[in-house]
């Protein structure tokens, strides 16, 4: 798999506490347009992010990785909160809903806190 492409999908905890989840392309750039208030998205410039809480590499194209963040954001807080500590619970959670597998990759927490200090 080194090499080949991939796209994040990520939640992030805002100042308000609540989470914001997304997908990018490189995701320090995004988490530091998202910080700065100037990522397109209304609810992180009102609500700026204070970290990459978990994030995933999801090695698909556009379209299942857009199922995959849906995924997530059809979720109940409790069941992100969950994903946070467990993040590599994600996988089957995404299989459980759309019955098929996806190429999913979990971050590691020295990857995720590389991103954090970058923005």
């Amino acid at each position: 798999m080194p090499g080949a492409e991939f796209l994040w999908v990520y939640i992030m905890e805002c100042t308000n506490g609540h989470f914001y989840t997304g997908m990018a392309n490189d995701l320090s750039e995004r988490f530091r347009l998202h910080r700065e208030g100037r990522s397109g998205s209304r609810y992180t410039r009102s609500f700026r992010p204070v970290n990459i809480a978990a994030c995933w590499k999801v090695y698909e194209e556009r379209g299942p990785v857009m199922k995959v963040e849906a995924c997530i954001k059809g979720m109940s807080r409790s069941a992100k909160e969950s994903l946070v500590t467990r993040p590599g619970t994600l996988k089957k959670a995404v299989t459980e809903k759309y019955g098929t597998g996806f190429n999913i990759v979990t971050c590691s927490s020295r990857e995720r806190e590389g991103i954090n200090k970058s923005a």
